[in-house]
Order: structure tokens, then C-alpha cells, then sequence
């Protein structure tokens, strides 16, 4: 289901603020950058809950925008 996102709207070329980011089973929307530098992603089902945190994107397969 989440990798579907990879291909919805346009490639944003990598990460930024209002970007989908995608990894292979979950999906986040990059909502700002911490000062040293992590993304900020608001998701759901993460831990169970919907929440905005720092998260590694390393592991990302595709940023969009839609």
C-alpha cells in the first residue's frame, strides 16, 4: 500500500518541507528540519499513534509531491 505513493504526483528530487516522503511500508509528510539537520515527518501508525517526529530518511524510496 505505501510503496503506491512512490508513484502519485510529481518526484520531488529528495527531501523537503510539504514532500511525501515513502519508505516501503509507510508513508510520511516532511513538515520541517531540526537545527542539526534531521527531517521532521508527520505520519500515521507509527508506534500505533499518528505523530510528528524526527525520523531518518535513509532508508526512504521515493519523495513526491502532490
Amino acid at each position: 500500500m505505501a510503496r503506491s505513493w512512490a508513484s502519485e504526483g510529481m518526484n520531488a528530487g529528495g527531501p523537503g518541507i510539504g514532500v511525501v516522503v515513502v519508505w516501503r511500508h509507510h508513508v510520511g509528510i516532511i513538515t520541517g528540519q531540526t537545527p542539526d539537520g534531521q527531517w521532521i515527518v508527520h505520519s500515521g501508525n507509527d508506534g500505533g499513534a499518528v505523530r510528528t517526529r524526527a525520523r531518518s530518511l535513509a532508508r526512504a524510496i521515493a519523495f513526491r509531491r502532490v
